[in-house]
């Protein structure tokens, strides 16, 4: 089934990018009778407990409004990488809508793009069918930079979180009750490494949570990039970016490789005394529900790296059992209470998504991707769920949260509580500030993103590869990745000595280091040639 539109009126150029006439004829839904369905293919929500192929409320009424079903073919995001790589490099079977992997760079927009398995969108922008999207790319040219290819064109949109970043940190949670028994009188005073040294010893041996065993964790983290984060107290400026594959620029704007900078050896040796005294939990690499289930036995000082809204979830895994549950958030040490570190803020987008040419239905599917993801009515239903239900509107046209959303009773947070109708998705994200502060304005999640929002700095672009830069990448990068991650587990463990440092460095320049930090460098050039 095809809905064919007025076709583009005009082309023109606006800011180095191709701006579309949007038709004169709006694009409404319904787009179809509820006889289309279309696959999507992407990993599952970010709450385990509610699983977008359960019919949630959200995507019921998005079935409903566009007439448009939707085959959710979706699975956790540990196992989602390999297995989407998988089909889309099969050619056969593949979905209509899938996420582009990798997730940690945007060679497969390249890849994939180029060997004919993703759509080009732009001829469907051109003829009308993506309106929403076309004015949003043109009202934000430096988010159009990040999603457009090299030559151009258009293959996919992003998860946008561009707006909400400037008050959601991703750092460090610490327990606010046993901060003030370690002898810190506010969040403020931890600061450097020697008071984080002196912060985890007091958890280790001070019994905090009153059980009669010194089984307290002084520190725990998801995985070794956010450990890392601790390179700031041994002079870098940023916390070093896991997402960006610690590539970062200095203020001349040099692209270089945090890892194999002198100061990331002095901070590997400072996490391994700590691993060896204890202080930081055995394992590096934890999945999500296993620090859930420690943070639920009361036996956690801090998490590393977590977006300041895991507060509410860490609140909630001790509220109604023990009294002191409350957590803050502080920044990465420094090097001096008169030199505080700087955060860069989560990537301006992420998560890519894309149609595949196989796609029976393409218009259909451009408006519904569009109606999802960039329209006015799409981001409400998103965002607030279902009128009546989730949230109401007051006089003046604003929506409100209802206490089904604020006083829920199964001690979720609001994002999550979202989460269980099938809102605050993991695909097709267009965060607004405007709700998010609806969602958290009077908590602290609130209070500590506005308290750190000035230590924030915008996150190191995420462009779109070249061709040549593609091939660089996906020839070696993940070997490379995986060779410098294992080995600085392995130095922080012990089981690697330290001694070996030189050799390690010179065995990731022998891999590519300087390879790979051209190709970074280059997109780092073109984003900024772009928004000069």
């Amino acid at each position: 089934m095809k809905r064919m539109l007025s076709v583009l009126l005009s082309v023109m150029m606006l800011l180095g990018m191709v701006s579309y006439a949007v038709a004169e004829e709006p694009v409404t839904p319904p787009f179809a009778n509820g006889d289309v369905t279309l696959s999507l293919l992407s990993f599952d929500s970010w709450l385990s407990t509610a699983s977008y192929a359960d019919n949630l409320p959200v995507w019921e009424e998005f079935e409903k409004v566009t007439g448009v079903n939707i085959d959710f073919q979706v699975m956790p995001y540990s196992e989602s990488e390999a297995v989407i790589q998988t089909r889309l490099a099969s050619g056969t079977n593949l979905p209509d809508i899938t996420a582009v992997p990798s997730w940690s760079t945007t060679a497969g927009v390249t890849q994939y793009g180029s060997e004919g398995v993703l759509l080009k969108l732009d001829e469907y922008m051109e003829a009308g069918y993506m309106p929403h999207t076309v004015k949003f790319l043109e009202e934000h040219p430096t988010i159009a930079a990040q999603m457009r290819s090299p030559d151009g064109s258009y293959y996919a949109v992003a998860n946008c979180i561009a707006e909400v970043n400037t008050v959601i940190p991703r750092s460090i949670v610490v327990r606010e009750s046993w901060l003030q028994k370690a002898g810190f009188a506010s969040i403020d005073d931890l600061v450097t490494i020697e008071d984080w040294e002196k912060f985890m010893r007091a958890v280790k041996t001070g019994d905090y949570n009153g059980n009669g065993k010194n089984d307290e964790i002084p520190l725990i983290c998801g995985d070794l990039g956010q450990l890392l984060y601790f390179a700031t107290g041994f002079g870098f400026e940023i916390a070093p970016d896991y997402q960006s594959n610690f590539f970062t620029a200095d203020k001349d704007g040099k692209v270089f490789f945090t890892i194999a900078d002198p100061r990331m050896k002095e901070c590997v040796e400072w996490l391994r005394d700590m691993y060896e005294e204890g202080l930081i939990y055995t394992t590096i690499d934890n999945d999500s529900d296993s620090i859930w289930s420690l943070y639920s036995q009361n036996l956690v000082g801090a998490y590393t790296n977590v977006a300041v809204d895991y507060i509410t979830r860490c609140d909630g895994l001790l509220a109604g059992t023990v009294e002191d549950y409350k957590h803050v958030m502080t920044l990465p040490p420094s090097v001096s209470k008169d030199n505080l570190c700087v955060i860069a803020q989560r990537p301006d987008v992420e998560f890519r998504y894309a149609i595949t040419t196989a796609c029976e239905y393409p218009e259909i599917a451009c408006m519904w991707l569009d109606y999802v993801y960039a329209s006015k009515e799409g981001n409400l239903l998103k965002d607030f769920g279902l009128e009546g239900l989730s949230y109401t509107v007051d006089a003046e046209g604003k929506p409100h949260y209802t206490d089904y959303i604020i006083k829920n009773d199964q001690n979720l947070s609001m994002h999550d509580m979202m989460r269980t109708l099938g809102g605050a998705p993991s695909f097709l994200v267009m965060d607004t500030l405007a709700s998010w502060q609806e969602k958290q304005e009077g908590t602290s999640v609130w209070s500590e993103g506005v308290r750190l929002s000035n230590r924030l700095v915008p996150p190191f672009p995420s462009m779109v590869l070249t061709m040549e830069e593609n091939e660089l990448i996906s020839s070696g990068f993940a070997d490379f990745q995986t060779y410098y991650t294992e080995m600085l587990t392995k130095f922080i463990i012990g089981t690697e000595s330290l001694e070996n440092w030189d050799k390690f460095v010179s065995a990731l320049e022998a891999n590519g280091l300087n390879e790979f930090t051209a190709v970074y460098q280059a997109q780092y050039d073109r984003y900024q040639e772009f928004v000069k």
